[in-house]
């Protein structure tokens, strides 16, 4: 069937081209593919044809990166972003604030997804976002971003969780490093596994919340 994309989506990928033109676009996406079309999905046109859901790469190239974006929009809190989905977190339906871990196939660690609002209204709503991309020399998110811990992670969260993991026995005893390494994703993985969570070696809302952090 023809198609085409939410007008509020054009204008927000427009507005990210002009201020990344150097940008990294080969995990971008509008349209679903086969695995898409078979399951309820906002990359599915709609009744009316259209598609309310958008991916973008996160390498913006220049020591930027998809993070900017994430907290860019959640800083706007902009009515017509319906959620996003981002390094296995999910944000809460209508709510960009609220995140809670995301159970999907694809955890969107290369991408950013961002579905807009079911209501003609809102997703052919061109007018421009308000977008406050931080300085290239500052990547920290003006509204805190969901925490997320995983191999390569490092500072202090990372510590706090291999200490919760050393008082359960999965880590030896020892000087939390703070490095999330081999060891500690293991011990993460047994962790998970024993508590009927999902054992993909990554501490997320939900992983963190049943540690204790």
């Amino acid at each position: 069937m023809s198609w085409r994309l939410a007008k509020s989506l054009i204008q927000l990928r427009t507005q990210i081209n002009e201020a990344f033109p150097a940008r990294d676009k080969s995990s971008d996406g509008s349209i679903g593919d086969t695995a898409h079309s078979a399951r309820k999905s906002d990359h599915n046109p709609n009744a009316n044809g259209v598609v309310t859901a958008i991916d973008v790469d996160r390498d913006f190239n220049d020591g930027h990166d998809g993070r900017e974006l994430v907290s860019a929009l959640i800083a706007s809190q902009d009515p017509r972003i319906k959620y996003i989905i981002f390094e296995r977190q999910i944000s809460e339906t209508g709510n960009v604030t609220r995140w809670s871990q995301y159970f999907g196939k694809n955890a969107h660690n290369h991408h950013v997804h961002i579905s807009v609002s079911g209501s003609a209204k809102l997703y052919d709503d061109a007018s421009p976002w308000k977008l406050n991309f931080k300085a290239k020399a500052s990547l920290a998110p003006p509204t805190p971003l969901p925490r997320l811990f995983k191999r390569g992670s490092r500072g202090e969260g990372v510590k706090a969780l291999q200490n919760a993991l050393m008082d359960r026995g999965l880590i030896p005893k020892g000087k939390a490093d703070g490095v999330f390494g081999p060891k500690t994703e293991i011990a993460l993985k047994q962790f998970q596994s024993a508590n009927r969570l999902t054992p993909d070696g990554m501490a997320g809302t939900v992983t963190l919340k049943a540690l204790g952090l």
